[in-house]
């Protein structure tokens, strides 16, 4: 067939089976029987040799993995430092005035001035910039690693040659609260004149001590009392310990007047029963403050030697920074 009849053609006129059809090119008429018609389909281009050199980017989707070129290699820096956000318009609201440079330092912490080092070390616990920061600056609650630091370093002031302190955990004494012990199982605790461990529930912290001895800022209630006999109790007497007459004491103290204090009095409360000085002291905003203060100041001054420890990510590094 000609290619002067493979059409596209245009339908002008229909006749019985008479069709007049019009090409697009020609312009021609031709009267064929409407039989010999068949649907014009478009056909679909064929894909060029190569493609056209213009100004569009063409994106081709393929099933077989793609090749990346190969970067060249470089020595990775020791330890970066963690590229933390500051916090954006940080100001602190409260009217305390450093008084040395180590209140000056806090203060700048607070503020979000100091990024990414490591402050402070107690034991197994690392502090950082961020933990000062976000977990201790005023109106913040504190969290496990500032709270089990801190008790640490009261213990180790409070051990002498006559005497030995120790650190329950907070998450061991969480599972001792739950009648479980984990982590405890080796503890003895006749090695030890003092067991000392944070508890946080629901957000609110209280201490417990053995022999036995609970506070809660906001007030020990009795049946949180009855508990703290029973648990502590059930854990000495796992360990051949007679606790026949085992009972559970409280001590006076100031009371929590908001809602995000309980941390700070915590620690406060734990100096108290193991340093032995009076539980006297504020616990309004500006007393609050100065407590956290106190905290950050002994976490900053009575730390574990730094001097190996890498003070961007905590790690042991031979080429440590002696000072930030």
């Amino acid at each position: 067939m000609g290619s002067a009849v493979l059409g596209p053609f245009t339908i002008v006129n229909i006749e019985g089976k008479s069709v007049d059809l019009v090409s697009e090119k020609e312009k021609t008429t031709l009267k064929v029987n409407v039989d010999h018609l068949t649907r014009y389909i478009e056909p679909e281009p064929r894909l060029p040799h190569k493609w056209p050199k213009t100004g569009t980017t063409m994106v081709i989707s393929v099933h077989s993995p793609p090749t990346f070129p190969v970067e060249p290699e470089e020595t990775p820096p020791t330890c970066p430092e963690p590229q933390e956000t500051p916090p954006t318009g940080t100001s602190l609201q409260h009217s305390y005035s450093p008084t040395d440079a180590s209140e000056r330092l806090v203060e700048a912490i607070w503020a979000g001035k100091k990024q990414g080092v490591l402050w402070s070390k107690m034991g197994p616990y690392k502090i950082f910039s961020r933990n000062l920061r976000d977990h201790l600056a005023p109106g913040k609650e504190l969290e496990t690693e500032i709270i089990n630091a801190y008790l640490t370093s009261l213990v180790k002031q409070y051990t002498t040659d006559s005497k030995r302190g120790f650190v329950v955990d907070s998450y061991q004494t969480a599972s001792m609260w739950q009648g479980r012990q984990k982590g405890l199982r080796k503890l003895d605790p006749l090695e030890y004149d003092v067991l000392i461990g944070a508890l946080c529930i629901n957000h609110h912290w209280t201490l417990i001590e053995k022999r036995s001895l609970y506070i809660d800022p906001f007030e020990a209630k009795s049946v949180d009392r009855e508990k703290c006999r029973d648990v502590t109790r059930a854990f000495v007497r796992q360990r051949g310990v007679n606790a026949s007459r085992w009972t559970c004491a409280m001590i006076e103290h100031p009371l929590q007047m908001d809602g995000t204090s309980c941390g700070a009095l915590v620690c406060k409360l734990a100096e108290s029963v193991l340093l032995n000085k009076p539980a006297m002291f504020e616990t309004n905003d500006e007393g609050i403050i100065a407590i956290r203060m106190e905290i950050a100041k002994r976490l900053l001054t009575m730390t574990d030697d730094l001097s190996q420890l890498c003070r961007a990510c905590g790690a042991h590094s031979t080429r440590a920074v002696d000072s930030m």
